[in-house]
């Protein structure tokens, strides 16, 4: 990045950058408490291993399909009240 591109660094924009550090923070953490745990739900559920792997896939597709929604829902919610949102599902 030469001089001439550099972001003038405005307070909306560092709220911004943390907001969304702060959002990859948490669901980071979400994943690396629920993984170590994985053996034990699979056992819990009384699934097999492959019946474990497509519910676990079923979780990607979610993602997926959400992923294709995700401009029509940030223009009806708004990123704030979106992020919050898929948060807390």
């Amino acid at each position: 990045m030469t001089a001439a591109e550099r972001v003038i660094e405005t307070p909306r924009l560092r709220r911004a950058r943390i907001g969304v550090s702060l959002l990859f923070l948490a669901n980071g953490a979400m994943l690396a408490n629920i993984v170590p745990r994985l053996p034990e739900i699979k056992a819990n559920l009384d699934l097999s291993y492959t019946g474990f792997g497509v519910a676990w896939a079923f979780g990607s597709l979610g993602g997926i399909t959400l992923g294709l929604l995700s401009g029509t829902m940030l223009r009806r919610f708004g990123s704030a009240r979106l992020a919050t949102l898929t948060l807390a599902i």
